[in-house]
């Protein structure tokens, strides 16, 4: 595509004025054909010139394809010119919906059969699948410029949780635990037989093995280890609430990261991992799989996003019901509605705590905590934090019923939620309770 320069524009209105002139001095006729001809004489000198952009110009361009969410990351443009001549450009490229900064402009001049790199960063807070946009080069001319577009420079980025696409999973895990406590092999009062070793003073009389003492002579008692490939389902919920926004991202952001990271812990533990989505409905169920693998997982919540719905954990506590059979650790990531919602939500989590250990992370808003604390000013402030009193002494009570009924119940804002997750982990998984 060519595009008029301001050069062009001059020309054209001396064209103009010439011709016009005519009409009561008839010699300008002259000069404006004249200047018409050098006007024809030069389009055609940048026609033929940059007729050939688009063929003697390849633009490539290399980008991650799992970036983090909310943290910079390197896109890199390759220009080839194939052309005997160089080449001054203008180039710009279309980053993806939400990207920051959402375009790029940048000058390039490249020498002749040669070629030139220009990169930038960029930053996209969301998780899931961005596409970027063409990218277009303009070449100027004396009186036209050349646009063209590289669609073959399309490209995809998937923005996963920071947690997952971190080089180092465990390091991210915020001190939760250090990586040499992750990998050390858990041994304690679990069930599942380690292996024989002489009995020493402080060990149960009941890990005593009398054949293996009666074959050799000397007391010899059971070691065990906290069992291995036990089951770890984790509930997400992805309703209204979840969609909060606070600090760098929603809840539902904090909520898949901790998810995630739980998840990574749990498979190098050797235990099962599987995943529930909840909002007004079941979104996914993924039962506790053989063989976690973090990607897996990463990319079932890659892509989530809070529904505008209100949450309702009954389907997702009838599946349970019907499909989880076996004594499992469940870990649901919520937070607390309505006192109807509640009531139910409540009711549902205590029955499940009679069969499986049961981990409700409440993730609160620290709005409302930020609303109690600032000074009424007015009778209308003074209201609304009469309103969040009553919240917050609610949802406390909610939680203490819960933790009454056998839920092991993390009040936790969302920022603050991986460390206390893994930690309470890794507590229940070696206490032996599951």
């Amino acid at each position: 595509m060519f595009i008029p320069t301001r050069n062009a524009l001059f020309f054209g209105a001396a064209i103009f004025i010439g011709t016009a002139a005519a009409w009561f001095l008839p010699v300008a006729l002259i000069g404006a054909a004249g200047v018409f001809l050098l006007f024809a004489v030069l389009a055609l000198v940048d026609f033929y010139r940059l007729r050939g952009g688009k063929k003697h110009l390849a633009i490539q361009r290399l980008a991650p394809a799992i970036a983090p969410r909310g943290v910079d990351f390197s896109v890199e443009l390759l220009v080839k010119n194939h052309a005997p001549r160089a080449v001054s450009l203008r180039l710009r490229d279309v980053p993806p919906a939400l990207a920051a900064p959402p375009l790029i402009i940048r000058d390039l001049t490249i020498a002749a059969k040669s070629d030139a790199r220009l990169t930038y960063t960029l930053k996209i807070s969301r998780r899931g699948e961005y596409a970027f946009g063409a990218t277009w080069w303009r070449e100027r001319g004396f009186l036209f410029a050349a646009q063209w577009s590289a669609e073959a420079a399309e490209t995809t980025v998937k923005i996963y949780p920071e947690a997952i696409a971190a080089s180092d999973e465990l390091a991210a895990a915020r001190g939760a635990a250090t990586a040499e406590k992750l990998r050390a092999r858990d041994r304690g009062a679990g069930m599942e037989f380690l292996h024989l070793a002489p009995f020493r003073r402080g060990d149960a009389l009941r890990h005593i093995d009398w054949r293996a003492s009666a074959r050799r002579q000397k007391l010899m008692a059971r070691r065990h280890q906290i069992e291995q490939h036990r089951e770890v389902l984790i509930l997400l919920d992805s309703g209204r609430l979840m969609g909060l926004e606070i600090g760098g991202g929603s809840k539902l952001d904090y909520a898949v990261n901790s998810a995630l990271m739980l998840g990574v812990v749990a498979g190098r533990r050797g235990d099962k991992c599987g995943l529930g989505v909840f909002a007004d409905k079941v979104v996914a169920y993924l039962p506790p799989q053989n063989r976690y693998q973090p990607a897996w997982l990463a990319g079932q919540l890659g892509a989530l996003k809070a529904e505008f719905r209100e949450t309702d954990f009954r389907p997702i506590f009838a599946t349970l019901q019907e499909r989880q059979k076996k004594r499992a650790l469940i870990v649901v990531l919520s937070d607390l509605a309505d006192d109807l919602a509640s009531a139910n939500f409540r009711t549902a989590l205590t029955i499940l705590a009679r069969r499986h250990l049961v981990i409700f992370a409440a993730l609160r808003s620290p709005q409302l905590r930020q609303r109690l604390d600032a000074p009424a000013a007015a009778w209308r402030d003074a209201a609304e934090q009469a309103v969040v009193y009553r919240l917050e002494r609610d949802r406390a009570a909610t939680l203490q019923t819960l933790s009454r009924g056998g839920v092991e119940v993390i009040d936790v804002v969302p920022t603050e939620l991986t460390a206390p997750l893994l930690n309470r982990y890794l507590q229940v998984r070696e206490s032996g309770r599951l």
